[in-house]
């Protein structure tokens, strides 16, 4: 391994030490530039103290530092610090970011055109030569070339562009970001590998770069380009840490003489939020690091940093707080692990591929799978550990109408508090949900639902959707747009069940056929897969049934237990239209056409409903979930917090004894609401501490 031959930085400061270097502040710098880690020899970080390093660290002024750390040697002769600030996701304080690093004694940012913060980057840097105590040629800069700009007209371009921003003559590193050549990775005559390559060797003949390398490179692809090189890369940037070593890789590149810097350094899930790795366990948490982090009276961090150094990387950890960027290189450099605890971190069972580019992975291509990207077996780990994140649960179907099966217990997401949706919906639908209510929060649902499906478990078919046609929708044009547009907020090319939410009181026969004619002919597009209704009353039901080709398939209402309640259930089980139950058995607070609450009696309260909760051990809305569910009727609570999203599933797990079914039919409460629809805000849960 690239480790063994990798020196402490106490080695280094011995080394100093020895050849009486003059170690003045003004003299630091150039002696970075001078001497390489990687020339030193093993016996010299067996023999060197560990004492030796606190002299790496010198301060210049109330403000910089000087720090002599570790560098690698480039195939170029350039050296390259091994302890970089990354600035990925940083936009307004990336600024403050890179002057603080810098004065702090950094001497290597990691910068990119997609970041979206070189020109605020720029403004750092600019501040930090015009202030005079760092010079251009000390810090090392890298950039990175996007997608878009794959081509050779525009290489140059983008390059000239990022030297704008980042207010430079020439960048100390450019890196081909990725191997995409497209920013949806639909490559239909974008240019070959070798083509963008040639360009950037251009720019190297310009002198607008010392060095050129690659990103996200898989071994096959390096192999692919390397026999098309006339300079040969001198950095790989690939993702690199304790939870995923990428050992295969580095070893390649140690062979062909190419550095390996890591980002992601810290195994930061969150680093890529957007994807299922974000729930991935943190490295910082790991039972070995926090106990090497006690034992070298280090944060957890910083023992990871020291690791990815001495496994033989340059490491690029971000951050905006400048105590934190100071940390991350002053408490690196005055220690090391022992060969020991090395090995121990280097050996962790857990490995995954925490940013896997699922992004670029597509039906179109040209990366189909993780495999045409990686070569390697990310899908196989991908899949093995999001599959962990899944719970199998039996839900039980019912059939509908027109053939098509419907899960009888759903998650309601009718005022679900916004921007919480998507993970509510993530949540249902990895605990074993697979029948989402949506209602006024398309969007959200649909970003969740491509995310899930990215993730591939579960597939669009394992999903039943529902969604709402508002009651201002109503009308043949007002149907074909209102669906148009619930199909692109929610990313889908169909609907399971389409409902027609509420029939206003002042219904006219002929708007209604107007309206269920139009729903009935996006069934028969295929837009719609089932068409229903919401709140109809018996004889709402009755009018429509007098005009419909298509049958409702379902009835979604509030289910209360009432006699009206029981008669609406009869009536529609002699029609063969399915009870949809949404609040089941809950009274909610609503003003209904009045501007006073509702002051009505609490269904948990219920002495039989108390009774019966204790006897089985459960929460009275797990209860009422059962009882409905004993009813064949379907039912879609809302829930947010997971036990109670966990909670109601469990109510597939146990039956209810027929006496208690029937001593919860005496459980009395009030009619239905009237013209307004309303549902709770809270978990349906009946704990009165989650409400």
């Amino acid at each position: 391994m690239v480790a063994a031959t990798t020196p402490p930085v106490s080695s280094l400061a011995s080394k100093l030490d020895r050849q009486n270097l003059n170690d003045s502040a003004n003299d630091l710098p150039s002696l970075a530039g001078k001497v390489s880690l990687a020339s030193l020899p093993v016996e010299a970080i067996e023999a060197a103290p560990q004492q030796a390093a606190h002299s790496a660290i010198k301060r210049v002024n109330s403000e910089y530092y000087t720090v002599e750390q570790p560098l690698a040697q480039l195939h170029t002769g350039a050296q390259i610090p091994c302890c970089a600030l990354g600035t990925y996701k940083g936009f307004e304080s990336t600024q403050h970011a890179v002057e603080a690093a810098i004065r702090s004694g950094y001497r290597h940012i990691d910068c990119a055109a997609r970041y979206g913060n070189e020109k605020s980057i720029g403004k750092g840097l600019d501040n930090i030569w015009k202030e005079g105590i760092v010079k251009r040629e000390e810090v090392f800069l890298t950039s990175k070339l996007w997608n878009t700009n794959h081509r050779p007209e525009l290489v140059r371009k983008a390059c000239l562009q990022t030297l704008a921003d980042l207010r430079t003559s020439y960048l100390d590193l450019y890196l081909i970001h990725w191997p995409v050549t497209d920013e949806h990775a639909v490559e239909l005559d974008g240019p070959t590998q070798a083509e963008t390559w040639a360009a950037m060797e251009k720019l190297v003949d310009e002198g607008l770069c010392k060095a050129i390398g690659v990103s996200n490179f898989s071994i096959k692809r390096l192999e692919e380009l390397l026999p098309h090189c006339r300079i040969q890369p001198a950095v790989c940037q690939v993702e690199v840490h304790p939870y995923f070593r990428n050992d295969a890789l580095i070893d390649f590149c140690t062979k062909h003489n190419i550095h390996v810097s890591a980002y992601c350094p810290l195994g930061s899930p969150n680093s890529s939020a957007k994807q299922v790795t974000r729930f991935a366990p943190s490295v910082t948490q790991d039972a070995l690091v926090q106990g090497l982090a006690k034992k070298y009276g280090k944060a957890p961090q910083i023992v990871i940093i020291r690791w990815g150094i001495q496994h033989g990387t340059s490491v690029l950890p971000k951050s905006s707080n400048p105590d934190r960027i100071k940390s991350n290189l002053h408490s690196v450099v005055d220690f090391e692990l022992s060969p020991e605890d090395y090995d121990a971190m280097t050996n962790l069972d857990f490995q995954l591929r925490m940013v896997d580019g699922c992004q670029f992975v597509n039906k179109v291509g040209p990366y189909r799978s993780f495999s045409d990207l990686w070569h390697d077996d990310t899908e196989a780990q991908r899949l093995k550990f999001i599959r962990s994140l899944y719970e199998e649960v039996e839900v039980p179907v019912t059939t509908l109408n027109n053939g098509r099966r419907m899960p009888m217990l759903g998650l309601g997401t009718w005022k679900a508090p916004a921007g919480q949706v998507g993970p509510i919906i993530e949540r249902a639908l990895r605990g074993g949900y697979r029948h989402i209510d949506c209602d006024g929060n398309e969007v959200e649902t649909g970003e969740a639902l491509k995310l899930i499906f990215k993730e591939g478990v579960i597939e669009r078919r394992d999903v039943h959707l529902t969604a709402q046609l508002l009651g201002t929708d109503h009308g043949a044009e007002n149907v074909t747009r209102a669906v148009k547009t619930t199909l692109k907020n929610l990313q889908l090319d169909f609907i399971d069940m389409y409902l027609l939410h509420w029939p206003a009181t002042s219904f006219a026969k002929e708007v209604l056929k107007e309206t269920w004619a139009a729903l009935e002919k996006q069934v028969k597009k295929g837009k719609v897969l089932s068409i229903g209704v919401s709140n109809f009353s018996i004889e709402q039901l009755e009018l429509l049934l007098t005009t419909c080709h298509i049958r409702p398939a379902v009835n979604q209402v509030q289910m209360l237990d009432t006699e009206k309640d029981h008669q609406l259930i009869g009536y529609c089980q002699s029609q063969d239209i399915e009870c949809v139950a949404y609040s089941p058995m809950i009274d909610i607070p609503s003003t209904s056409g009045s501007d006073k609450p509702r002051n009505r009696p609490d269904a948990f309260k219920s002495p039989h409903l108390q009774s019966i909760a204790r006897k089985y051990g459960k929460r009275p809305a797990e209860v009422f979930i059962r009882w409905a569910i004993q009813n064949g009727t379907i039912v879609v609570p809302k829930a947010v917090e997971m036990d109670v999203i966990t909670a109601h599933l469990d109510a597939l797990s146990w039956e209810l004894a027929e006496e208690d079914m029937k001593a919860l039919s005496y459980v009395k409460q009030h009619e239905p609401l009237d013209g307004e629809d309303s549902d709770n805000d809270e978990d349906e849960s009946g704990d009165s501490d989650s409400e």
